[in-house]
C-alpha cells in the first residue's frame, strides 16, 4: 500500500512538472554555469537551478526560487528570489594576523554553503523561444575547512571557517531556451 501511495504521488508530481513549461541555457559572468528554469503557478514564479564553476577556483550549484513582477504584456520583466547554494573551492582563502604576515592563515580546498539571493530582469524574444536575462546573485556563506600557514606551506591540522566573499560579484548574463 505504501509503494502504490508513494507511486501514485511521483506520478502525480511528475505530470504537473511536465506540464508547466521550462527553459536551459546557459550563465555567464565571473562564474560559468548551466542553468535550468521550470516555471510553476501559470508562470508567475519559477525555480532555478545553476551549476558550473565560480571564477574557475569552484564548483558551485545554486537554487533560487524566483518571482516575476507584474508587467503584463510586455516582454520584459523584472524578478527576485532566494534559495541556498554550495560547492567545493580549490583556491586559497587567506585571511591575515595583525602581527606579522607571516602569521596569515588560509584555508585549502574548502568546501562553502550559504544563502542565495537574486534579482534581474528578464527579456523574453517574440519570435523564437529564446530569453535573455541579466541579473545579480550573491552568495552569502561560509568556507570551511583545513587551516594552513601559506608562507611556509604547513598544515596547522585544525578546522577552520572563514566568510566566504567571492560570492559577492555574482553578475551574470544568460541566454535560454524555452522547451
Amino acid at each position: 500500500m505504501k509503494k502504490l501511495l508513494f507511486i501514485g504521488l511521483f506520478g502525480a508530481f511528475t505530470l504537473c512538472i511536465s506540464a508547466q513549461p521550462r527553459s536551459i541555457g546557459l550563465r555567464l559572468g565571473l562564474n560559468q554555469e548551466f542553468s535550468f528554469q521550470q516555471y510553476l503557478n501559470n508562470e508567475s514564479n519559477f525555480l532555478q537551478i545553476d551549476i558550473g564553476t565560480e571564477a574557475l577556483q569552484a564548483v558551485e550549484l545554486a537554487v533560487t526560487y524566483n518571482w516575476f513582477s507584474d508587467a503584463k504584456n510586455s516582454n520584459i520583466k523584472s524578478f527576485w528570489g532566494f534559495g541556498g547554494g554550495a560547492g567545493f573551492s580549490w583556491r586559497n582563502n587567506d585571511w591575515y594576523s595583525f602581527s606579522k604576515a607571516a602569521d596569515r592563515i588560509s584555508l585549502r580546498q574548502s568546501f562553502f554553503i550559504g544563502i542565495v539571493g537574486m534579482a534581474g530582469l528578464e527579456y523574453e524574444f517574440s519570435n523564437i523561444p529564446l530569453t535573455l536575462a541579466f541579473d545579480y546573485r550573491p552568495l552569502i556563506g561560509a568556507d570551511v575547512g583545513d587551516k594552513y600557514y601559506p608562507v611556509t606551506n604547513t598544515p596547522i591540522n585544525k578546522f577552520g571557517v572563514k566568510l566566504h566573499t567571492s560570492g559577492f560579484l555574482n553578475f551574470g548574463l544568460s541566454i535560454r531556451y524555452m522547451l
